[in-house]
């Protein structure tokens, strides 16, 4: 299963360059919060084909589960709220999301080794009690606000009777969140090999969305209504 992770790495890397050249070009906070939260999907997988090709220390394994099983998804929802929310609500995401980053970091750095870290890799790490709120904490809330606020904007991009592309770029960024999130939940199921095709898959199709979202704006058919929208891209 090398090549999943491989293309996953190749296509995070690409997400993380379009979106900070976009920041660079025209700078805002959700751009900036995706850029990190690329950044550390690519950090992710790239740890696993070292720790996979080279063999796992334990600062490998902790810093890949922190990066990639817990703060990634969390980032990529505090882009989106700082795109569909109001700044307050934005803001206050921040903080919590920052307090959330250290207590992983803390936590994560205080796991024992469970099993043989050679053998297997990040997974022998004890992932038990406030590690494991964590990562699901951070991974249903930031799931919850991502598909949701692409759905929610997609719907209102419908209702505005305007910018098709975005809505269809919002909706693929909801596919390839849940695309992603399934193969957490087939790995804890025991389908381990799911875990980097999923990962693939739905980095492939976030892309793809964010593609879409920030591509010259064409009009949707339908009523057009006035209202604000967040947009991806702008």
């Amino acid at each position: 299963m090398f090549i999943f992770p491989l293309v996953a790495a190749i296509i995070s890397v690409a997400c993380f360059a379009t979106v900070a050249f976009d920041y660079v070009r025209r700078p805002k906070p959700d751009k900036l919060i995706w850029s990190v939260a690329f950044a550390l999907f690519g950090y992710a997988v790239l740890s696993e084909i070292i720790g996979a090709t080279l063999g796992w220390t334990g600062f490998l394994a902790r810093s890949y589960f922190v990066s990639g099983a817990i703060l990634v998804v969390g980032y990529l929802a505090l882009g989106e709220l700082f795109l569909i929310a109001r700044r307050p609500v934005a803001w206050g995401g921040l903080v919590i999301l920052g307090i959330l980053s250290v207590l992983s970091i803390v936590a994560v750095a205080q796991a024992p080794v469970a099993g043989d870290l050679g053998a297997e890799g990040w997974r022998a790490l004890d992932r038990s009690g406030l590690l494991l709120f964590l990562a699901i904490f951070v991974n249903t809330v930031g799931t919850l606000i991502l598909v949701g606020g692409a759905l929610w904007s997609a719907y209102r991009f419908r209702r505005l009777g305007t910018m098709r592309n975005r809505m269809l770029g919002c909706i693929a960024i909801a596919i390839g969140t849940l695309t992603t999130a399934s193969g957490g939940v087939l790995t804890r199921l025991g389908n381990e090999d799911f875990l980097y095709i999923s990962m693939a898959i739905g980095i492939a199709v976030i892309y793809w969305g964010y593609l879409l979202a920030r591509a010259p704006a064409r009009a949707v058919s339908g009523p057009v209504r006035s209202g604000r929208v967040g947009s991806l891209g702008k």
